[in-house]
């Protein structure tokens, strides 16, 4: 195999749009912290209380999803076409080979396969120093953690693979798809398995409902976007400043906590070389965890860029939404140095109020604790 290199962190974007045609996002539920004072980074798993913990410059995440317990269970709409996440090779595995079904009513289509022979990167979760020498640590073929120096890595990692699959159900029902794990002699190490779970409804919210209005703008789990009418029974438009909100999670989830945040709009003055004024952000420095810095990380949250501050709340309760017009982020009044005849002014106000909702579930199959952002909003009379 190649030389092992290390490779840099990867940035992780989320890419928001102002109006939400689906959840905003489904995020597993590994907490960063980083506490500027000590220069130490922290990744807790909430379902395991595990804590990964190494000072900056000492370590670095790479894969943070290693962290989970390997998923098993996958779910499918039936009779649609789809797609699961990639399946990856551990470092002691050279390849997957012979991927089957157990009946003929799962059709099974691997649409994208990804492997090296003596090349390529070992899959790591984290690297660490420890007594001047850094070790990877990585999960095994069995989901048992290991370490290694980069030189033993590059021994043990003779192969890689990457499989992307497709299935189409005919039936609502439990499948198995099987699967085994080689190494770079071709011999069988591990048998594995997978259950695909197929039905109507995958997701893990069946319903949010506020003021008896369904907010989903897919409410019949079809995994697409119902047509958008602002004066419909469905869709995440309302003119109720006030209403009982109510979230359903589907079989298989638990619902565990519910948060909402306002947007996030403070002026700022502004003095540069050729303009002086203000002008508005969504976003601000905060202090979220009463240290009297805001240079931290806490619980994911960047402190010197703080767009959403949650609040949690109680399902089943009434809630009042958000009067905060999130396009107000956009304005400006400026006036030019050098004359102050020359302005630039924008004054935005926009039709609707948003309030993110942010609903933190657990997958009573996986394991795993995720969360996911939705909007509703309030229509500006």
């Amino acid at each position: 195999m190649g030389k092992f290199t290390k490779l840099g962190a990867t940035a992780l974007v989320m890419a928001v749009s102002v109006s939400m045609f689906a959840p905003l996002g489904a995020n597993a539920q590994i907490i960063k912290n980083y506490d500027a004072a000590t220069k130490t980074y922290n990744y807790v798993n909430e379902d395991t209380n595990e804590i990964i913990t190494f000072k900056d410059g000492k370590g670095e995440m790479k894969h943070e999803g290693i962290l989970y317990n390997e998923k098993k269970v996958y779910y499918i709409n039936v009779k649609r076409y789809m797609e699961i996440a990639a399946i990856y090779t551990t470092p002691d595995v050279a390849k997957f080979t012979d991927f089957e079904t157990n009946s003929k009513k799962l059709k099974l289509r691997m649409y994208d396969k990804t492997e090296t022979t003596n090349t390529g990167s070992a899959r790591y979760a984290y690297s660490k120093k420890e007594g001047g020498v850094e070790k990877f640590y990585y999960k095994d073929v069995n989901g048992n953690w290991q370490s290694a120096t980069a030189k033993e890595l590059d021994g043990i990692c003779k192969g890689t693979g990457r499989y992307k699959l497709q299935f189409y159900a005919k039936e609502a029902r439990k499948y198995k798809v099987t699967y085994n794990a080689r190494n770079a002699e071709g011999a069988i190490v591990a048998n594995k398995t997978i259950t695909i779970i197929a039905r109507d409804d995958i997701r893990p919210i069946k319903s949010i409902t506020y003021g008896g209005k369904n907010v989903l703008t897919d409410t019949d789990g079809d995994g697409r976007d119902d047509y958008i009418n602002y004066y419909a029974k469905t869709g995440n438009y309302t003119k109720k400043k006030k209403g009982k909100l109510v979230v359903t999670a589907n079989k298989g989830y638990k619902i565990k906590k519910l948060e909402i945040s306002s947007s996030v709009v403070v002026t700022r003055n502004v003095d540069d070389e050729d303009w002086t004024g203000t002008r508005n952000s969504d976003s601000e420095a905060r202090d979220l965890n009463g240290n009297g810095r805001t240079d931290d990380i806490v619980n994911d949250q960047d402190e010197s860029n703080v767009q959403r501050v949650w609040t949690p709340i109680k399902n089943k309760k009434t809630l009042k939404l958000s009067k905060i017009l999130k396009e107000e982020a956009d304005n400006y009044n400026l006036v030019s140095k050098k004359n102050s005849s020359k302005t630039k002014i924008r004054t935005a106000h926009g039709v609707v109020r948003p309030t993110y909702l942010r609903v933190t579930y657990y997958d009573t199959k996986n394991h795993r604790t995720l969360r996911e952002e939705y909007e509703i909003h309030l229509f500006k009379k």
